[in-house]
């Protein structure tokens, strides 16, 4: 697989195994090789936007996206998040493995086996949490939260 633009002009020079073209001018190229796979970045030109490459890169949003940086790191459950050139602007250190995407400078985590997620803003500040079984990305400042037969509208951490 490989990246061509409305012109015809291949933009990378290497085959990848899957390409996911995301929101914030971000593709993320997937390759295998032996035993493991690593994703590597781009933007819509197809310039590499880091020299880092990453077990798991998840889907960019709101300039940002959680990521796996090694296997060691996809074994012990822990994700980081990262910026559109690779650079890691946190790292959430227990083991974890549910995240929701970033939307309006705030995203969602929860702990292994836990229903109690955290909302978590780029700098990794934690600003409030609430038992849910799943959450949803903020828009206009509310985000959908299910808790089980009830779903409520949480608007600026308060419900």
């Amino acid at each position: 697989m490989d990246i061509i633009n409305s012109q015809g002009k291949f933009l990378t020079s290497n085959n990848y195994c899957n390409i996911k073209i995301d929101d914030c001018n971000i593709i993320r190229a997937i390759s295998h090789k032996g035993s493991g796979s690593s994703t590597v970045l781009f933007d819509y030109s197809g310039r590499s936007t880091s020299n880092k490459s990453f077990s798991e890169v998840y889907k960019f949003s709101d300039n940002v996206a959680w990521a796996i940086l090694t296997k060691d790191d996809k074994k012990n459950y822990r994700k980081s998040l990262i910026d559109r050139n690779g650079n890691i602007l946190f790292n959430l250190s227990y083991n974890f493995t549910k995240t929701v995407e970033f939307s309006e400078g705030l995203g969602w985590y929860a702990k292994q086996g836990s229903n109690r997620w955290n909302a978590i803003d780029k700098s990794g500040y934690v600003h409030f949490s609430i038992d849910a079984h799943s959450v949803y990305p903020f828009t206009l400042g509310l985000a959908p939260v299910y808790k089980g037969s009830l779903l409520i509208l949480i608007k600026n951490g308060f419900c």
